[in-house]
């Protein structure tokens, strides 16, 4: 790869890792107890207590070029401190030297998500059906499409979310989060007797149509495994995997369930 297309696609994978650690702090900001702990190589996620607790806590590394395994253990000591003893640490594949240390600190690699983006002028809009969206959504009933806890983040705010619905029936959801421009996707989901309809394709699409009408310019995801060729469909690219890693003092402790990863 040319020098200036590696910088050109690493400024792409912090535009992203930025956008997470954003909707994070939103995620925090709307849960009591709850923040975002940044310094300057990570941003870690906090939630010490409530269904939060054994679900979102998770840091992720914002410098490449830092010494993760220093980052690790001062994410692991803000944890302890809050009486955390489960989390995961996200690192990006790029971050070649980040990863090779922290294999050789004793770090275990928990499981990968695909980080996808889109140019948002390239966005696809799918055949699929015709929305039936309602028009004063929450995200409680967006986390209960996904099979979330109730309770989750009762003060969020600074989100926009999508419900469609049919026969009444909540079926399909989107949440998304802006920052500097960048659209970051959360929460897609579809219930179980609605699915193979392309709905979610359809809510996901949706919700980028607008944030490109309120003037983004990209968008951002963590996608599952069986939602990769849905975005795809929809013109989002990989750029690389984040890997999680828990530390060598972990002893096989649950990491916590992923933080709202998009799948369709």
């Amino acid at each position: 790869m040319r020098t200036d297309d590696q910088h050109a696609a690493r400024g792409t994978i912090e535009r992203a890792t930025a956008t997470l650690a954003a909707s994070w702090a939103r995620f925090a900001d709307g849960t009591p107890g709850a923040r975002l702990v940044r310094t300057a190589s990570v941003a870690a996620a906090v939630f010490p207590d409530g269904p939060e607790r054994t679900i979102f806590n998770n840091a992720v590394l914002l410098d490449h070029d830092a010494d993760a395994v220093a980052a690790g253990a001062e994410v692991e000591a803000r944890y302890a401190d809050a009486g955390v003893d489960a989390f995961a640490f996200w690192v990006h594949e790029t971050a070649g030297a980040a990863t090779r240390a922290l294999v050789a600190a004793g770090w275990r690699r928990a499981e990968s998500t695909l980080v996808m983006t889109l140019d948002l002028e390239a966005l696809r809009a799918p055949d699929g059906p015709e929305l039936d969206l309602d028009p004063a959504p929450s995200a409680a009933r967006c986390f209960a499409v996904n099979g979330l806890p109730r309770g989750l983040f009762p003060a969020l705010e600074g989100c926009r979310v999508l419900v469609a619905r049919q026969d009444g029936r909540d079926v399909a959801t989107a949440l998304t989060v802006e920052h500097e421009g960048d659209c970051g996707v959360y929460d897609v989901a579809t219930v179980p007797a609605a699915r193979r309809q392309g709905l979610g394709a359809a809510v996901t699409a949706r919700a980028l149509q607008e944030a490109r009408d309120r003037g983004c310019r990209t968008a951002s995801l963590q996608s599952t495994a069986a939602a990769e060729r849905v975005y795809a469909r929809l013109g989002f690219v990989p750029i690389g995997r984040f890997h999680e890693w828990t530390p060598p003092a972990d002893g096989g402790r649950r990491r916590p369930r992923r933080p709202a990863s998009s799948g369709a």
